[in-house]
């Protein structure tokens, strides 16, 4: 009887050790700014847009913005344009990324580039980490959100190994009707993919 329950038992710490990544658990690690009570569990990955038509005037062709920014004094990052067409109207980006003075040393290229299939947006040099925590500004216009429980809505980074983890800001407005997404503040103190999961 003591074998059963002991095979039992083996048999369910393999299967609980193979879920599926659609409920994936978000760890702190790696992310100085985000503290070790904060974990989620995440349901799907970043929100999709939900663009129908990507031809003529509805469609930005680059949503990436580059520049060589002295550390010692700072600069600034931004990303605007139009994915196309929704149910909901014209889908948006507006990003700003803003690099305080003294955020690394020396001259380094940065990059922002917004995900055309998702609200996320990835910064390069991939692996950069900084002295001051950069600050990000992130709008979405034309999302169908009906149905999202906005309370569950969190802006994160997801990490190399596929761990998702909440990022410190200054707050997240969500407003269903105008289908805008918006988090204000977000602290970015390296370079990663960054986006919004319920």
């Amino acid at each position: 009887m003591k074998k059963y329950f002991l095979l039992l038992f083996i048999a369910g710490l393999i299967l609980s050790g193979c879920s599926s990544d659609e409920n994936l658990l978000v760890s702190p690690k790696q992310n100085s700014n985000v503290e070790q009570s904060q974990l989620l569990v995440i349901e799907t990955g970043f929100l999709n847009l939900p663009v129908t038509k990507q031809t003529g005037n509805n469609v930005t062709s680059d949503l990436t913005d580059a520049a060589l920014i002295n550390g010692n004094k700072g600069g600034e990052l931004e990303v605007e344009g139009k994915f196309g067409i929704s149910k909901s109207g014209v889908v948006e980006v507006h990003g700003a990324l803003n690099i305080p003075q003294g955020a690394f040393k020396g001259f380094k290229t940065i990059s922002m580039s917004a995900d055309k299939g998702s609200t996320s947006v990835t910064f390069g040099p991939s692996g950069s980490y900084f002295d001051k925590s950069l600050l990000l500004d992130l709008e979405y216009k034309g999302l169908n959100l009906i149905g999202i429980d906005v309370t569950k809505i969190k802006f994160v980074y997801l990490s190399s190994d596929g761990i998702y983890s909440i990022i410190p800001n200054d707050g997240i407005q969500v407003d269903v009707k105008e289908g805008k997404l918006e988090v204000h503040g977000a602290q970015i103190d390296h370079f990663s993919r960054f986006g919004f999961v319920r």
